[in-house]
């Protein structure tokens, strides 16, 4: 069983007033299997942050489908053992 796996993932983003269509990720197939270390670079715009707003079931995907721990990550109880702390993260001042 891989935690991780990706298969065709897509997205496309419609941008602007005329709708221009973007497409941030072209087919991803991934999988990263158990007890693997795996590092996820690129340039600014490769479609890593896409990808990984995916894996934790904050975007939709155009196309394709993914999974954490062999649950679709639209499934709350696949993210139950995951964290994710965004680029920049913000917090209530008043819980800390």
């Amino acid at each position: 069983m891989a935690p991780i796996k990706a298969a065709g993932l897509r997205k496309v983003y419609q941008k602007g007033v005329r709708k221009k269509r973007v497409e941030s990720l072209k087919g991803i197939d991934l999988e990263v299997g158990d007890g693997e270390i795996f590092g996820f670079v690129g340039p600014n715009g490769a479609g890593k942050s896409t990808t990984i707003k995916i894996l934790m079931g904050l975007l939709k995907p155009t196309a394709g489908s993914a999974w954490l721990y062999n649950k679709p990550v639209r499934d709350p109880a696949s993210r139950g053992s995951v964290g994710y702390l965004p680029e920049n993260p913000s917090f209530y001042g008043y819980l800390s």
